[in-house]
């Protein structure tokens, strides 16, 4: 499985933007599963399709102030969005995808933990997507996935 960062044209993976200071948003992550066991296809014969399960999802963190089954709306909606945005792109490669707009309390914590529920063989994560303070191009939710993930994690820098 492959958990990935926003999808282009989307808001960008890792911390996203933050409401009202109590939730920060991490847009567009997909889970893919190779059925070949070579993680992001590499290895596969000349003209072999690719076998993989994508599954997107969008994490909203959730303030410890708050229960993790709070509705929030105003997210949800921006995640809904931004998962339509990604399923388009995965379909203009001729690909399918699942979504699944998950609360958690950290975004790297619900990256991982849909990881482990889903099997994944790589997680793919957007970096330096603009936003303010990630000049290195890395924010902290890349950095725990990158130190904690138990499969391959590959980063993609969104060009500013």
């Amino acid at each position: 499985m492959d958990v990935s960062g926003a999808a282009p044209g989307a808001s960008g993976g890792g911390r996203g933007s933050s409401l009202s200071g109590s939730h920060a948003t991490h847009p567009g992550a997909g889970l893919w599963k190779d059925r070949f066991g070579a993680s992001s296809g590499i290895g596969l014969p000349p003209g072999e399709a690719q076998k993989a399960e994508i599954v997107l999802a969008y994490i909203i963190e959730v303030p410890f102030t708050l229960s993790l089954d709070t509705p929030v709306p105003a997210e949800e909606s921006r995640g809904q969005e931004a998962l339509r945005t990604a399923q388009f792109i995965v379909e203009q490669h001729g690909l399918s995808a699942r979504t699944k707009i998950i609360p958690h309390r950290y975004a790297w914590g619900g990256i991982l933990h849909l990881t482990k529920e889903e099997m994944a063989d790589a997680i793919v994560m957007s970096v330096g997507a603009g936003r303010p303070g990630l000049a290195e191009g890395m924010g902290r939710t890349a950095q725990e996935v990158i130190k904690r993930a138990e499969c391959e994690v590959i980063l993609d820098k969104v060009p500013l």
